[in-house]
């Protein structure tokens, strides 16, 4: 029953991943509608944008409308839909589902990509910088930090003082010349600083969960790494026939996406072992 279950799963995942793919501008742009079951279940550091949860670190709840990966340009957060438009985040408010309503455009910069939310935040990806936008009034984000960086592709995620950011060179829209792990402190949003950084293959998406860190390389495989020093991430394993472009951390799991295909991997061993995948048909 479990098998069959992540099969459909997987299988309602590929098609939502083929459709927004068609949006996305750093990799693949993921998501997971009505996150909830046997594969479905919070993390300790989630991309909706509901309730906090734990030390800093954020989750969802019971009544989470969705999970994305790091290379998303959508996201939510309490019953607001921010999406990236253009040079800016435009909002939806869908407290009726079945009748989003546009409530609101914020003007960022030309160059932005992804979007995420550690539940308080808005954290968003660009070609030239990391921005950090505040939602205090939901309709309008308000711009508080910027960490800039070399010309880039540039997903980020968040885990309580912290954002991990990848910057790869294999994009020619983006003409970056780096590929690298940066570690930021966001412990001040309105001050971000890099405090380390890590010399990938070609980094591309990122998840956290169950305090591990796992990164999408490129041909190199998937990389995870331990957390247990949040400054210094340390490599634990290196899944070399995984080639992803994003994760989707789950409490219990990950979903590995890609142009290849979809797999579902059990985190809860402290090791991965691969539960499922489904091929994506060119």
């Amino acid at each position: 029953m479990k098998n069959k279950t992540t099969f459909q799963f997987l299988k309602k995942l590929s098609i939502v991943i083929t459709i927004t793919n068609l949006v996305s501008g750093c990799g693949s742009s993921n998501m997971v509608s009505n996150a909830r079951g046997p594969v479905g279940n919070s993390s300790k550091s989630g991309n909706t944008g509901t309730s906090a949860g734990g030390e800093g670190k954020t989750g969802t709840s019971a009544g989470s409308e969705g999970k994305t990966g790091s290379t998303a340009r959508f996201n939510v957060m309490n019953n607001k839909l921010y999406t990236i438009s253009g040079v800016g985040i435009a909002v939806f408010d869908i407290t009726a589902p079945a009748n989003p309503t546009r409530s609101g455009f914020t003007a960022v910069a030309g160059d932005i990509e992804t979007l995420f939310n550690d539940g308080k935040n808005l954290f968003i990806g660009a070609q030239s910088a990391m921005y950090i936008y505040s939602v205090a009034n939901p309709d309008r984000p308000s711009a508080m930090g910027i960490q800039r960086h070399a010309r880039s592709c540039d997903p980020v995620v968040t885990s309580g003082d912290l954002a991990y950011v990848t910057l790869r060179s294999d994009n020619q829209r983006c003409r970056g010349n780096t590929n690298v792990l940066k570690i930021i402190s966001v412990q001040n949003p309105n001050h971000p600083f890099e405090v380390g950084s890590l010399q990938m293959f070609r980094p591309t998406g990122l998840g956290i969960a169950d305090d591990r860190l796992f990164v999408c390389n490129g041909e190199s495989g998937m990389v995870e790494f331990d957390l247990w020093m949040p400054h210094r991430p340390r490599e634990l394993a290196n899944v070399r026939d995984e080639i992803c472009s994003d994760i989707i951390p789950l409490e219990k799991a990950i979903i590995t996406t890609g142009a290849s295909g979809i797999s579902q991997y059990d985190i809860e061993q402290g090791r991965l072992v691969r539960l499922s995948r489904i091929e994506i048909e060119k």
